[in-house]
């Protein structure tokens, strides 16, 4: 490569990275660099020669790398993918792409620093935190542009699916972290566009690629991986399934909700439950299911063949009743969450969130005693508060019920995309200059909960009961809890926690202050709410000195 040559591809290189080197890939020695080498490593331009890129990381991380870069074939490339380089003391995230081009011995390598990588692309920040993927409903969205701009590159490509049986549980939590990170980096890095990966829960993951990629490696790269961290762990499994994209035909938007479909289920009943091996096959068994779907609602929300009941949140200083849930409950259907999610899909949310509304201050208005009347929370969907008709629907039924103002709340619900902050936002501050206060549903469960409690102004925050559930022998989820605590009330929000079912667990939040809990330790939903009473509880345990 003459000078010009190269001069051209560094001023490319530099277009999205901070530092370019060319790195012997056995032993990682730099040999040409340029850019801004203090910035990443502490380093001048000639210190850095002859140094071996795989000492700059942190130890953990340098096997890994090095596999990667001797894995790269001679137009091999491996799109940025989280490391942490390490000098002096400081340790620092940064994003390493590399690679490989014919007749050249070294590898390419681009380092860029988080920040500057935060700064440029705002889509990071719908990333789960651990692995920097999509979740299900972010990805969906990624998907249905990648396909509007490279359609004919998208129907040549797979989706594999990817269920990891090991257990991390019992790793120390930066192993864990460790893991579940590279396992993020190495699903971008070979998806297409370098970001169109997945992560469905704990253990499953989806990502889009094209025809280089062999589910052998996945599996291979998988279980290298946790013996790398865990040499004992005789228990890896790893499974995978891949569905041809060949679309025939199909529209951005139809693909798109095939794949949710596909994804819903795989996280739901696992790889075992995924049958179909062509988006085709995938459209067919989703079209059947839903026109089962379609005709169960259309028939619950015409015939009312659902009720509402209750659950008591409760304040767990004294055991007295703070306020209630109402819940929907639909006959011969498992799952509420479900035909929720369902009815959001097809556009039939709004309709029951009205109704509900009505239900419910129909209910609290028939209450003979004013003074006894209960507050009780009412979910709606960040669906149907995107929505301006929908907003001014809710303020007109409202209208006749203005004496129950205050005895009305909503919980805002994370299982749509919010595409509008502001607006949303703005018609939550609407009814909160109503008199009616806001929760913020389901925190830490979806990846834009950090964001939902930036940018809107609201009264509670409602921690998922996964975080809660066993949190006395979990220190992760506790650091979790911890740390939304205080974040919630260094802005002014009062925190419930959820799915609170053993004096254990309601002694350590109280330890955490939180305040409100909501589970079965406390009542289960009722029909009659004269039928639910706190339970005074005994007295709290000792909680521990770490908190």
């Amino acid at each position: 490569m003459n000078n010009d040559q190269k001069a051209r591809f560094v001023a490319f290189a530099f277009t999205g990275a901070d530092l370019l080197l060319e790195v012997m890939p056995d032993d990682g020695l730099i040999g040409f660099n340029a850019g801004l080498p203090r910035k990443i490593t502490g380093l001048s331009q000639e210190f850095l020669k002859n140094k071996s890129l795989y000492d700059f990381l942190i130890e953990s991380e340098r096997a890994l790398l090095k596999r990667h870069i001797q894995k790269l074939g001679p137009s091999g490339r491996l799109s940025p993918t989280l490391y942490h380089i390490h000098h002096k003391e400081i340790t620092k995230p940064v994003l390493i792409g590399v690679c490989r081009l014919p007749d050249y011995p070294f590898a390419f390598v681009t380092i860029t620093g988080v920040e500057s990588f935060l700064g440029q692309n705002e889509e990071v920040r719908h990333h789960d935190l651990e692995t920097g993927l999509f979740g299900p409903k972010e990805f969906q969205e990624k998907l249905r542009l990648y396909i509007d701009n490279n359609r004919e590159i998208f129907d040549k490509s797979t989706m594999t699916l990817v269920e990891v049986g090991a257990s991390l549980t019992h790793l120390p939590e930066d192993q864990a972290q460790f893991v579940m990170a590279q396992i993020g980096s190495y699903m971008r890095s070979n998806s297409l566009d370098g970001d169109m990966a997945a992560r469905l829960d704990e253990s499953r993951f989806s990502l889009v690629h094209d025809d280089r990629l062999d589910q052998k490696d996945v599996v291979e790269y998988m279980e290298d991986l946790i013996r790398l961290v865990d040499p004992q762990n005789k228990s890896i499994s790893i499974q995978t399934k891949s569905i041809s994209c060949d679309s025939q035909n199909a529209s951005a938007e139809e693909i798109s909700q095939i794949f949710l479909y596909c994804l819903n289920k795989f996280a739901e009943k696992g790889i075992a439950s995924i049958s179909m091996n062509t988006i085709g096959e995938s459209l067919n068994a989703m079209m059947s299911e839903t026109l089962k779907q379609v005709s169960a609602l259309n028939e619950v929300i015409s015939t009312n063949s659902y009720k509402i009941v209750f659950q008591p949140i409760v304040d767990m200083r004294d055991g007295t009743t703070h306020h209630y849930e109402a819940l929907s409950r639909f006959e011969n259907h498992e799952s509420p969450y479900e035909m929720i999610a369902f009815a959001e899909e097809i556009g039939k949310i709004q309709e029951l969130d009205l109704f509900v509304c009505r239900q419910v201050a129909e209910q609290l208005k028939s209450m003979a005693s004013v003074n006894k009347r209960p507050t009780i929370a009412i979910n709606l969907s960040a669906k149907s508060l995107g929505s301006t008709l929908f907003v001014r629907s809710l303020h007109q039924l409202l209208e006749p019920y203005e004496s129950l103002n205050k005895q009305i709340m909503f919980e805002l619900t994370e299982s749509a995309t919010v595409l509008d902050y502001k607006q949303m936002n703005d018609a939550i501050q609407g009814l909160r200059q109503r008199g009616h206060a806001f929760c913020l549903d389901d925190v830490g469960a979806g990846a834009s909960s950090l964001l939902y409690i930036r940018n809107f102004e609201v009264d509670y925050a409602k921690i998922d009961g996964s975080y809660i559930r066993n949190i006395q022998n979990n220190p992760k989820n506790l650091a979790f809890v911890k740390t939304i605590v205080n974040l919630c009330h260094d802005i002014g929000i009062d925190v419930i926690a959820e799915m609170v079912e053993t004096p254990e667990e309601k002694e350590i939040l109280l330890g955490l202050g939180v305040g409100l809990g909501q589970g079965y330790l406390f009542g289960r939903p009722s029909s009659i709410m004269n039928d639910l009473t706190a339970i005074k509880l005994n007295k709290a345990r000792k909680i521990p000195s770490n908190f």
